[in-house]
């Protein structure tokens, strides 16, 4: 058993030799990214590039997990089950096909990003960084988020 590694964006933790998300890859086994069996999330792996070697000395104390994913979770439940006007941070997109897990990623929809439920009929609209989207509502069921206590998340 190798090195074991914390995917940043879900902060599931693997064995990067298993190559356990190469077998679905159009590259194989060729590269040197490290894949996140769980999420999909790529990185470079650093053990194999000079650069990213060098780089990651300058950040020795290995924090990759961004502030968001240490706020206080409350309240476990879809997206569709939100109140208007409610916020809530994301907790899982697993449950969503790939294809759309994908193009929420681009408008950063992932595991711990904030949203803001807009309207929940006939649409579920959030907002994401001032960026306004519409899921359906089996998509909506799909994403799994949970209350922020807001107070603690921004440090009041």
């Amino acid at each position: 058993m190798g090195n074991r590694h914390v995917c940043p964006v879900c902060t599931t933790e693997f064995d990067p030799s298993a190559r356990a998300a190469c077998s679905a890859c159009p590259v194989g086994r060729g590269c040197h990214m490290i894949c996140c069996p769980h999420c999909g999330h790529t990185t470079i792996d650093s053990s194999q590039s000079q650069l990213a070697g060098w780089v990651s000395t300058l950040f020795k104390d290995g924090t990759n997990v961004d502030d968001t994913m240490l706020r206080p979770i409350h309240n476990k439940r879809c997206l569709s089950q939100v109140g208007r006007g409610q916020r809530v941070c994301v907790l899982d997109l697993t449950r969503l096909p790939a294809v759309r897990r994908r193009f929420l990623h681009s408008f950063g929809v992932t595991p711990g990003a904030t949203l803001v439920v807009r309207q929940q009929n006939p649409l579920t609209i959030f907002e994401i960084d001032h960026t306004e989207l519409a899921l359906e509502r089996e998509l909506a069921e799909a994403v799994v988020v949970g209350d922020v206590d807001y107070d603690e998340a921004v440090g009041s």
